[in-house]
Formats: C-alpha cells, structure tokens, sequence
C-alpha cells in the first residue's frame, strides 16, 4: 500500500507540472499578463509537488526520530537528506537565475519598470528559497541523529 501511494504522489505531481509546462508553451502570445500568469501557474504546480515531496520526507525524519521505523537505518536517511540538499542547491538556484535573466532581458528589449522589479526579486528569491530549504533538511539531519 505504502509504494501505491509513492507512486501515486509521484504520477500526480509529474502530471500537473507536465500539463502546467504544456500550458505554458501553448500559451506563448505577445500579452505579457498571460505570460505572468501561466508562469504563476507553473511555479505554484512545482512548489506544490516540492511540499508533498519534502513534507513526506520530513514524517518520515520526525517517524524515524521518534523510533517508529525500527527497520531503517540511520546512515542510509541521513544519505538521502544529503542527496535531497545537493539536488536544491543544484536546481532552485538554477530556476530563479533563468527567470531573474529573463525578466533582464525583456527590461532590455521593452524597458518595463515592472521587470526590473521582478528581476530583483527573482534573484533575491533564489537566494532565500535555497538559504530555507537547506536549513530545513539540516533540521531534518539533525532529527535523525
């Protein structure tokens, strides 16, 4: 039962990003507000499947600290926090420094106040975003040990 719903969790959140994706290649016009918005759109849908997947990892962490999973090693958890640190410090970076460059060059092209705007908040975000979700993890290290 525990893989059915795994895999179920996994099939879901890979479908809304997916259709979110398709969404927003298939929305590509001239009119900015719509771009904004399907991009809102595809940001909530990947922080979404982002929450289930570190919200599971985190019961799993509080579960293993509190001796519930009597079957799992320690080593191997901590391992997995550890790969799930190098995998954020890899990708959430990544994705805000290609909108903070996007949002630069349309400031470049059609010199929007409202992009500048953006730009900077892009970059400061990645930095927050990364900064929290790895001081998460290391809590979530410092639960199992």
């Amino acid at each position: 039962m525990y893989y059915v719903i795994i895999v179920a969790e996994i099939i879901i959140g890979l479908a809304i990003i997916i259709s979110g994706i398709g969404w927003v290649v298939g929305d590509q016009t001239n009119n900015v507000e719509r771009k904004r918005k399907s991009g809102l759109a595809f940001l909530i849908s990947v922080s979404l499947f982002y929450i289930f997947r570190f919200g599971s990892i985190a019961v799993l962490a509080l579960l293993f600290s509190k001796g519930s999973l009597p079957g799992m090693e320690e080593k191997s958890l901590v391992y997995l926090l550890r790969i799930l640190q190098v995998l954020i410090l890899a990708l959430v970076p990544t994705f805000s420094i290609i909108q903070h460059y996007i949002y630069r060059y349309q400031y470049l092209i059609i010199e929007r106040e409202e992009s500048r705007q953006r730009q900077r908040l892009y970059f400061y975000v990645a930095f927050a975003m990364t900064a929290g979700i790895v001081g998460l993890l290391e809590i979530m290290i410092g639960l199992v040990k």
